[in-house]
């Protein structure tokens, strides 16, 4: 998050990197003082809502957040002020002052006044909202002050001047500049309801929400700052002396609010998470905290962490107002095995490492934490591995000199331990993370438990002549669980080469145990030469003995047989799908003596098988 940074003293900006995540605009006194010039909104008129993120200085004198006036030819403007101011007694306050008179002097007719003490140089959040009944509000880290803070004049009140010329300014009220920071700019043509402003107050907008007048994030180092609700008034630098530095205003890009007893958490995209609660509340009125999450990175000591596997910001802020003392609650963060680098206040949006830790008390108004990994060279469990039954497998780097020659202090396995290996007795996936201070690379395994295996008796094959088949033992069984074979034929290793019909055995010796693979080979009949062998006599009388003609077939796909008389006229024809000859013509039996017969066939490998000859047919 940028926000808009003025300092009137003497005080000069150590950090001036553009274009980062997280910065902010700062007008320094040392090169004059600057304004930001808005393209419309000098007709502002209730229903409004003005709130920002500040940060600043309690000097005395006005200072300024929003000016604007709409200046007719006759003289007479409507205006609305934003300032800050301490007062006579030293009270420090936020003033709405809303205006309709003649002239530009004695400005007036509706001031409301917000003591808040104690806010100085802490980033508070306000919002002011006016109806158009000219009934004002204000909230203050989005708890309503009680009533003895807030006063109500009305009148001709004050002899500042607001802007002419229909001008609208932020930073700027006559010869008076904000001094300070500020954030998150938001005006609305509406009464933002304490629902919303619980619920938007430490998030983002999108730009797009109804009756979003105006929206600064102050997020770009250019001259025109973009307005990045619908009605494009951007602003235009105006002075001298701007730079950029962090921000930490507690802004994310989403977050939940707790304004009671009670937990309320946030979580990112890999499961972590940051929780808030209040055990109890003792002070007495409302108190509130806000849990957010940021998807940008930070500008780390001079090291821009996108580089360095940014998982994101995670950060709270302690909703109370200003005068009452902090309360009590606490949080924990989850799921972060890292180190984790932080930001508050104290040191102007710079961040810091911190140690990993679970809970904190509280001591601070907010603070803010960033996640990331600058990543160490990636460890090598090497390949899956697979393990005997009741036995330990030790996993570890397979170069044990990698840790001690690489960016790595430090690691943490998949069950927690911290030890350069580790014993599993089960199979399943494990992991190591190692790291490099607070970032970190990964690497995993699969581990498989060999079974226990009895003798394999395997589908048949079949073999032609000439041919040669390979038995691979690691066709079936991977390698590593293989330790030996040897062969029933003699022959050593997982592969044999057979060349003939048989059953082969090869007893494997294998990681675990001693068992058996069997192969069975058989002639392929494709391969076998095709023949039929037809014989010469048959006797179809009825004795259920060679009582057909039938053929003996080897290997032959198909065929037709065509049996003749003595005198050449036909008496049969058949083929492979026909019953075989019964010794009858046209459902007589034929008569005894010599038949012919000629058969054509098809050979399986093709081969055409032709025979002719003569049968005895007797009764």
């Amino acid at each position: 998050m940028r926000s808009l940074f003025i300092l009137l003293l003497f005080a000069v900006s150590t950090i001036a990197q553009a274009q980062y995540p997280g910065s902010k605009y700062c007008f320094t006194q040392d090169t004059g003082f600057g304004s930001i010039r808005l393209n419309g909104l000098s007709d502002l008129q209730p229903p409004f809502t003005i709130s920002a993120w500040v940060n600043v200085d309690a000097e005395p004198g006005i200072n300024p957040i929003f000016t604007s006036s709409d200046l007719s030819t006759t003289g007479s403007f409507t205006s609305v002020l934003v300032y800050f101011e301490t007062d006579s007694v030293g009270d420090f306050e936020l003033v709405l002052s809303v205006g309709d008179y003649t002239g530009t002097n004695n400005h007036g007719n509706l001031e409301m006044r917000t003591r808040v003490n104690g806010i100085e140089k802490e980033w508070t959040h306000f919002s002011l909202r006016m109806d158009t009944n000219y009934n004002g509000q204000v909230f203050i880290n989005g708890i309503a002050p009680s009533v003895n803070e807030v006063k109500y004049y009305t009148g001709s009140l004050n002899s500042l001047n607001p802007p002419l010329n229909g001008d609208t300014r932020i930073g700027k009220l006559e010869s008076n500049y904000f001094k300070g920071e500020l954030d998150e700019l938001r005006i609305w043509s509406e009464i933002e309801s304490y629902v919303d402003l619980h619920k938007n107050m430490c998030q983002r907008l999108s730009g797009n929400e109804p009756n979003l007048e105006l929206y600064y994030r102050f997020d770009d180092d250019q001259n025109i700052i973009d307005d990045l609700s619908f009605n494009s008034r951007d602003g235009t630098r105006m002075g001298v002396g701007s730079s950029i530095v962090p921000s930490a205003a507690p802004i994310g890009d989403y977050s939940k609010a707790l304004y009671g007893q009670g937990s309320v958490w946030v979580a990112n995209n890999l499961g972590d998470t940051l929780t808030c609660e209040y055990p109890t509340v003792t002070q007495s009125g409302l108190v509130g905290i806000h849990a957010y999450y940021c998807y940008e990175s930070p500008y780390i000591n001079g090291y821009n962490a996108h580089n360095c596997d940014s998982v994101g910001v995670f950060g709270r802020f302690h909703a109370r107002y200003p005068s009452r003392s902090n309360f009590s609650s606490a949080f924990s963060i989850s799921g972060l095995p890292r180190a984790i680098a932080h930001r508050d206040t104290a040191n102007k949006g710079r961040w810091s490492i911190d140690t990993v830790f679970t809970t904190y008390g509280v001591s601070k108004t907010f603070r803010e934490w960033y996640l990331f990994s600058r990543l160490p060279s990636q460890p090598d469990l090497g390949p899956d591995s697979a393990f005997c039954f009741g036995d330990t497998l030790t996993l570890g780097m397979r170069d044990q000199w990698w840790a001690i020659a690489t960016n790595v202090n430090s690691f943490q396995w998949s069950d927690g331990s911290t030890d350069t290996t580790l014993d599993v007795t089960t199979a399943g996936n494990y992991w190591i993370e190692v790291f490099n201070d607070y970032c970190s690379s990964v690497d995993s395994v699969n581990t498989f438990i060999i079974p226990e295996l009895d003798s394999l008796y395997l589908d048949t094959l079949s073999i032609c002549s000439n041919e040669v088949i390979e038995l691979n033992i690691t066709d079936f069984i991977p390698d590593s669980f293989i330790r030996d074979v040897i062969w029933s034929t003699g022959g050593i290793g997982t592969t044999y080469l057979a060349s003939e019909p048989g059953t082969y055995v090869a007893e494997i010796v294998g990681a675990c145990q001693t068992f058996s693979m069997i192969f069975e080979i058989e002639p392929d009949p494709v391969c076998s030469e095709a023949a039929v062998s037809i014989p010469n006599v048959f006797t179809p009388n009825g004795d259920y003995q060679n009582d057909y003609f039938e053929l003996d077939l080897s290997s032959i796909r198909s065929y037709t047989l065509q049996i003749y008389d003595r005198w050449g006229t036909p008496v049969f024809t058949g083929d492979e799908l026909s019953s075989p000859w019964d010794g009858t013509v046209r459902g007589r039996d034929a008569a005894e003596g010599t038949y012919f017969y000629v058969f054509n066939g098809m050979g399986l490998n093709g081969e055409r098988v032709e025979k002719t000859g003569s049968i005895q047919l007797f009764r």
